[in-house]
């Protein structure tokens, strides 16, 4: 005898489009605040290379306006892809047809970024004189 679901449950209340479930159903604009202010806390290298540039140079209070606004700048961006991707999610459903070419796309781009990556490091070993290439 197999023990319940913690999703069976009685029918005693009903239930309408609107009810959000714990993936699906519309994302409050509270939460994408929360997801770029806190995408836009988490320390980045360039912020402290920023600081410490800063700290060197003694100009403390520009470096920290730097990367305040790049800070604010990067919750911004957040926020937007946030609403994006809810805008895109309810046009998606309809889009099924292009199921297959969305499940190839990212093994694509994957090999083109090492192909990338791989002539980007050649480059730079002929030009450290790891390799040397007869013209």
């Amino acid at each position: 005898m197999s023990q319940p679901s913690r999703w069976d449950h009685s029918h005693t209340h009903s239930h309408d489009e609107n009810d959000a479930g714990p993936i699906q159903g519309k994302s409050r604009i509270g939460s994408l605040v929360s997801l770029g202010v806190a995408g836009g806390m988490v320390p980045c290298p360039s912020a402290i290379v920023v600081l410490l540039v800063s700290i060197t140079l003694n100009k403390i209070l520009l470096g920290l306006a730097i990367i305040l606004i790049f800070s604010l700048g990067l919750a911004s961006v957040l926020i937007l892809i946030g609403i994006f991707i809810v805008s895109v999610s309810e046009v998606s459903s309809k889009m099924e047809r292009f199921t297959p070419i969305l499940k190839i796309l990212p093994k694509i781009s994957s090999g083109l970024i090492l192909i990338l990556g791989i002539i980007i490091t050649f480059h730079a070993m002929i030009a450290a004189g790891l390799i040397y290439v007869k013209v």
